[in-house]
């Protein structure tokens, strides 16, 4: 994202649409931030808004799948060390 995208949103609202793209529902949002849901789905007609609350939803979702994928990663060499009866899969 470019800096110059954040700064058409105000503290609040980056703030809201950073909790909103990690997944928390906007009216929990409202509440935490003692403003309206109408105030919220103001913000989310907002261009600037949605794309900072997809932005933040993409890096977590890319996050979870370099996990996973690491995660994969580590049980194939363990699985392949067993098949060859290597026993250093114990230190993994």
């Amino acid at each position: 994202m470019s800096e110059e995208k954040s700064k058409k949103l105000n503290k609040r609202q980056q703030i809201a649409a950073n909790v909103i793209g990690l997944g928390s529902r906007p009216g929990e949002v409202a509440e935490k931030l003692s403003i309206s849901k109408e105030t919220i789905s103001r913000w989310q007609a907002q261009e600037e808004f949605e794309y900072e609350a997809d932005r933040v939803t993409k890096a977590l979702l890319l996050e979870l799948l370099d996990d996973r994928v690491a995660l994969i990663d580590t049980c194939h060499i363990v699985i392949r060390n067993i098949l060859v009866g290597d026993d250093t899969s114990n230190s993994v």
